[in-house]
């Protein structure tokens, strides 16, 4: 590796009063080896630095998405956020657009049967005895916020990918521009930010800045009531760590979402 000192002795050499004896230039190394070179085969001294290798994330639909080395390339920002720190906008599982109140009574697919004085979801619903069956376990592409929000490339991820993200990535406490949540580093070394964005229960934001929530596309089978859907969770460890995992969430509360594609 050639160093800034070595070019400046080599035009002192050059360009001094006694450079008219010199035969050419000598370069001694850290090693104690020697380079030497005559002015004849001498024909330009450029000084380099070790660069680290840039990393293009690729640019789908207007937006930007990072390989991770799994089986879908992961977005670098939420729906509805500028930058990988936004928190982006907040959705009730199977809707597409933002709101100022997360409850029973603004969910989209569920309502209340006055007749028989029971609640029961209207859509996404595997057991009759609680709402319309349908059979329906994943989100369509008419209800998933990020293809309607996005394009037909992006969509929400499912509980698969999620428990891949878990399992394969390594997550660390980050804090770019101030803002508190985990990075999280594939296989390959690439890496996204996941902020902690909380969730919105009715009008109230809980565990913003120390945990993060983000909306996947499949039901929660577990749940007999239909009453949950599957999320991913960032958060901070007991000892201060990152870390990250699968698990359910109701389906009326306001999350933030995360894309992937395959394309």
């Amino acid at each position: 590796k050639q160093l800034v000192s070595i070019l400046i002795l080599i035009i002192c050499v050059v360009f001094s009063g006694t450079a008219v004896m010199a035969q050419g230039v000598i370069v001694y190394k850290k090693d104690g080896g020697q380079i030497k070179v005559p002015y004849a085969n001498l024909d330009s001294v450029v000084t380099y630095c070790q660069q680290e290798e840039v990393v293009q994330n690729e640019v789908i639909q207007g937006h930007e998405c990072v390989d991770l080395g799994l089986s879908v390339k992961w977005a670098t920002c939420n729906v509805g956020a500028d930058s990988p720190e936004d928190y982006g906008d907040y959705f009730a599982w199977g809707e597409t657009s933002t709101k100022s109140e997360f409850n029973h009574d603004t969910y989209k697919w569920y309502e209340y049967d006055d007749k028989n004085y029971k609640s029961k979801y209207t859509k996404y619903c595997t057991n009759s005895e609680y709402g319309k069956y349908d059979g329906k376990d994943v989100l369509t592409s008419s209800d998933d916020a990020a293809t309607v929000r996005w394009g037909s490339k992006w969509r929400m991820p499912t509980k698969e990918e999620f428990e891949e993200l878990d399992e394969k990535c390594t997550f660390t406490l980050s804090s770019p521009n101030g803002v508190l949540g985990c990075k999280v580093t594939g296989p390959n070394g690439n890496s996204i930010f996941l902020p902690f964005t909380g969730y919105i229960d009715d009008i109230t934001s809980n565990e913003r800045g120390t945990d993060g929530y983000y909306w996947g596309k499949s039901l929660d089978l577990t749940n007999e009531y239909n009453s949950t859907a599957r999320y991913f969770k960032v958060y901070i460890t007991n000892d201060n760590r990152g870390n990250g995992y699968s698990s359910n969430e109701f389906r009326h509360y306001g999350l933030t979402v995360r894309p992937v594609t395959i394309h």
